[in-house]
């Protein structure tokens, strides 16, 4: 994708409290001597010159959101100020604002100044703000880019809206987004790459085409958490030296990706002749890049979600050479992507998961890795995103899937057809065996809104409801039926009927109908 009108419109977007890449119980901010990266503290505080960083840092961790103190604490002194910007600048968040872009604006200035002091300890130079950057989320507000770029905005959807011809709506959209790039997308990889040394957390949800040089950059850098949301790969090609290290030292790896569907971009990166066949890139698939970074960071790889939604290319992965994962213990492969290539579900059902949420896309590679599979002794949370009951001979090995792993706490299933619920699932979930499961959601699908099937209720049947409630370690109840989304609400809920079968059981703390 290379056009920054798509950056303007709002996307569906969940919960904006996002905690990926913050490490539970770790302190925020770093602490001073690495702040000061080598600097010597001049101030003659008690404070800073007697107690140990980590006292230290155990204060700050007290006052870090107390943004009018950490303020009056810069104004002391140079120490005293790099002290606070480990505490305000921990987590930066470039959203394309008038501050983050000032922000920019400083890092880039930071960045000049570095590479003009090779010691990085010289006194010469202050103190950066790019040192105390741990945790960097790029997301650009679509209200703050089409004021940056107002007249393509107009011209699309504003006043000046249908006006302009398609040749010269196209040229616009071109300048515009060769300034975002030039003034927003290159200088955030470059602030990174030079005036970030302790970035350690990267969310990028920028859906502009990223190259070779944005991987070169982030591989080289200590990040221990990565996320790509929604972001366009523009090269077709292998993480390969020297573009990136044998080992990247990833713990979290989130990728959300999309093949580029910029047809120019394509034949400007591979001299394609405009003559040549125009759809021939349309094949490409991201399944070698995916496949070289997993194996470099597999070693010490923790979490790994995976969803390629592409609306061309090949959206499925494979591996050319076995590739382990000794300590995945968080795997969601729930998106849209197929995985036809025994070799993977090997690796993957190899590693020691604790939780696993599982695709609803059922190919005859996955249902045979299911089978074949054993019990996953570690397992602790199973999500299935979808299950439909209509053929049964593809749904079974998921439901035998499940039946192996009565060790459970918590089983999520997504949206599945009232037999296959009623008849099969909580048939088998109150047999006796599931005595650790203490969280469980269950979704009975819609029946569909068309006059033929009026009134369109969606049921949950008593004998379903009884099941449940003899489930004896819940805590925690999720039941829903019919539309999820929308105001189509297709389940008229009988409060007295859903909770009574299930209140007699002590340990429920939480039901939601």
């Amino acid at each position: 994708m290379h056009d920054v009108s798509d950056l303007m419109l709002s996307p569906f977007s969940g919960n904006e409290n996002d905690e990926f890449g913050k490490d539970k119980d770790a302190r925020s901010p770093l602490l001073l001597p690495k702040v000061m990266e080598g600097r010597p503290i001049r101030s003659t505080s008690l404070l800073l010159c007697r107690l140990p960083p980590e006292i230290l840092g155990d204060i700050m961790d007290l006052i870090a959101d107390d943004k009018a103190t950490l303020s009056a604490l810069a104004l002391v002194n140079s120490d005293c100020r790099q002290l606070a910007r480990s505490c305000q600048f921990a987590d930066v968040r470039f959203d394309y604002s008038p501050n983050s872009r000032l922000l920019l604006l400083q890092l880039m200035k930071e960045a000049i100044t570095r590479l003009g002091h090779d010691d990085p300890s010289n006194t010469t130079r202050p103190p950066f703000i790019g040192s105390c950057i741990r945790r960097v989320v790029v997301k650009p507000r679509p209200d703050w880019v089409a004021q940056a770029h107002r007249d393509l905005y107009n011209a699309i959807w504003g006043d000046a809206a249908n006006r302009l011809d398609p040749e010269h709506l196209n040229e616009l959209s071109k300048k515009e987004t060769d300034r975002y790039i030039a003034i927003y997308h290159a200088p955030v990889q470059h602030a990174m790459k030079l005036a970030m040394p302790h970035l350690e957390a990267l969310l990028w949800h920028d859906p502009l085409c990223l190259d070779g040089a944005f991987f070169g950059t982030v591989t080289n850098l200590p990040i221990r958490h990565l996320r790509l949301a929604g972001v366009h790969i523009g090269e077709m090609y292998r993480l390969e030296p020297p573009l990136v290290p044998l080992v990247v030292p990833l713990e979290s790896l989130s990728l959300r990706i999309h093949l580029c569907t910029n047809e120019q971009f394509h034949r400007s990166e591979t001299g394609t002749d405009a003559d040549a066949d125009a759809d021939s890139w349309k094949n490409r698939s991201l399944s070698p890049f995916i496949q070289t970074l997993l194996q470099r960071c597999s070693a010490t790889l923790r979490r790994l979600t995976l969803s390629y939604a592409a609306f061309t290319g090949d959206r499925s992965l494979s591996f050319d050479e076995d590739v382990f994962f000794p300590h995945l213990r968080y795997l969601d492969i729930s998106g849209n992507m197929s995985i036809p290539d025994a070799r993977v579900w090997s690796s993957l059902f190899s590693a020691p998961l604790r939780h696993l949420s599982l695709s609803s896309v059922h190919s005859p590679a996955f249902k045979q890795a299911l089978s074949a599979c054993q019990p996953l002794r570690d397992l602790e949370t199973l999500a299935i995103s979808y299950l439909d009951g209509k053929d049964m001979g593809t749904v079974q090995p998921i439901i035998d899937f499940i039946s192996r792993h009565p060790h459970v706490r918590k089983l999520s299933i997504g949206r599945s057809t009232p037999h296959l619920l009623d008849s099969h699932l909580i048939p088998l979930l109150s047999d006796g065996r599931w005595s650790n499961l203490s969280s469980l959601s269950l979704i009975w699908s819609e029946p569909r809104i068309t006059a033929e099937t009026k009134p369109n209720m969606a049921t949950i049947s008593a004998d379903s409801l009884a099941a449940v409630g003899s489930i004896e370690s819940l805590e925690q109840l999720r039941l829903s039926a019919g539309e999820q989304f929308g105001w189509r609400h297709q389940w008229l809920i009988d409060h007295n009927a859903t909770v009574r079968p299930t209140s007699v059981r002590r340990g429920i703390t939480s039901i939601d109908v």
